[in-house]
């Protein structure tokens, strides 16, 4: 193994851990039994071995010296001083998290607020439901769940599990729906302005967190027109310029169609760190998907029409009409008959795919209007990139193998 004449100095990882219990916050700290500092309270940690990354130091010596285990550690600070430590060079990588110290055991008795519907589900993963009535504290406040938008545009990209709703605001938050589709509640959520939560806790903690998220519906009476078109005008720059790939004698191209839309993923994706808002009203974003979808079907309708019938009946036009029959029908019953007995996706899901992959913005018109969710508009964004570099690419491919000289 080669190794360069440069010092090595030492890695250390430490863990700054915050118990919350309702009331107060605490640190969790171990008392050293080795020299140097035999005696001194420390946190918790320890030097890095060379098979592991620095955040498998964190958990490893986490559980070594405390035996806390299953705690989603967050980095914080890298320490460098150089005389910090009297033994030797050594870094520390920082980590914090903050923790519940309550802790589930078996045979205790937990209070469970939720919907009727979920109540057998619960049960299965906990355990069976019991008779004991509950004794409240009169001095806690009823809980109550609650409904609140995300009207406050400082929240856009801000995740869930980096808000600590449950430890700090003492509030939990069971279900989040955006343009009408229940999404799971992940710590990896990213909110968007316009998003629905469900939150349940105390009603004064439950007035904290509507603050905290805007829960102003007013504020989402007017469009985000700005975003549309920054990406639209993005998007046409994009989708104008050439890419040569070797071998092709023509420059790649996405489009009209394919620039905008890759540009909108990438937007609706990071466009919150740079302070993009991509929230629009159901009526401005319904009119938006009409109007572009009439002026494409005019604008196809009206470059093939005058032909159309003549290149049909004439000469080999019905074989090009059967083989197109052929084309488009076959692929849609092999992958669709897969997408659902193996996948196991919805059909509109399906839908939504099947028109992506056709590029086919009528196709997906139609699934929308037979679903009032967004599962084909996901389905068709998802494919729809790919499918148009493929159409293109793979084109150009078949003719310069199979139809050149």
């Amino acid at each position: 193994m080669y190794t360069y004449k440069y010092p090595h100095p030492a890695v250390t990882t430490d863990c700054v851990i915050f118990g919350f219990d309702g009331t107060s916050i605490n640190i969790l700290l171990i008392e050293r039994g080795i020299e140097r500092y035999k005696g001194t309270w420390a946190l918790p940690g320890g030097f890095l071995n060379m098979d592991e990354t620095v955040e498998e130091c964190a958990k490893r010596e986490l559980y070594e010296e405390t035996n806390v285990e299953d705690v989603y550690l967050e980095q914080i600070h890298v320490f460098s001083t150089v005389d910090r430590d009297p033994r030797e060079r050594v870094l520390t990588v920082a980590f914090f998290a903050l923790v519940s110290k309550d802790k589930f055991e078996m045979g205790d008795e937990v209070l469970v607020v939720c919907a009727e519907a979920d109540a057998e589900a619960i049960q299965a993963f906990i355990g069976p439901e019991v008779d004991t009535p509950w004794e409240e504290d009169e001095s806690n406040q009823p809980l109550v769940s609650r409904r609140i938008v995300v009207t406050n545009s400082s929240m856009n990209g801000k995740t869930l599990g980096k808000m600590h709703f449950s430890s700090v605001y003492g509030v939990t938050v069971t279900r989040i729906s955006r343009q009408g589709m229940d999404v799971f509640a992940s710590r990896n959520y990213r909110f968007q302005v316009g998003d629905k939560i469900l939150v349940v806790g105390p009603e004064d903690n439950d007035n904290r967190i509507s603050e905290l998220m805007g829960n102003s519906v007013k504020r989402l009476d007017t469009p985000n027109i700005a975003t549309i078109f920054i990406g639209i005008i993005i998007g046409i720059l994009f989708g104008s310029i050439p890419f040569a790939i070797p071998g092709m004698p023509v420059p790649l191209k996405l489009g009209i169609a394919g620039g905008p839309l890759i540009i909108a993923i990438l937007i609706g994706r990071f466009g919150y760190r740079m302070k993009l808002v991509t929230y629009t009203t159901t009526s401005a974003n319904m009119m938006l998907r009409e109007i572009g979808l009439v002026l494409f079907l005019a604008s196809v309708g009206i470059k093939a029409g005058a032909g159309f019938w003549d290149t049909v009946v004439q000469g080999d036009g019905l074989k090009y009409v059967g083989c197109g029959f052929l084309i488009t029908i076959i692929p849609i019953l092999i992958v669709g008959t897969i997408a659902r007995l193996k996948f196991k996706f919805n059909y509109f899901t399906i839908m939504g795919m099947l028109a992506g992959t056709y590029t086919d913005p009528p196709a997906l018109a139609y699934a929308n209007a037979s679903c009032s969710k967004e599962a084909p508009a996901v389905g068709y964004s998802t494919v729809y990139p790919l499918s148009m570099f493929l159409r293109i690419f793979t084109a150009q491919i078949v003719v310069l193998f199979f139809c050149g000289a």
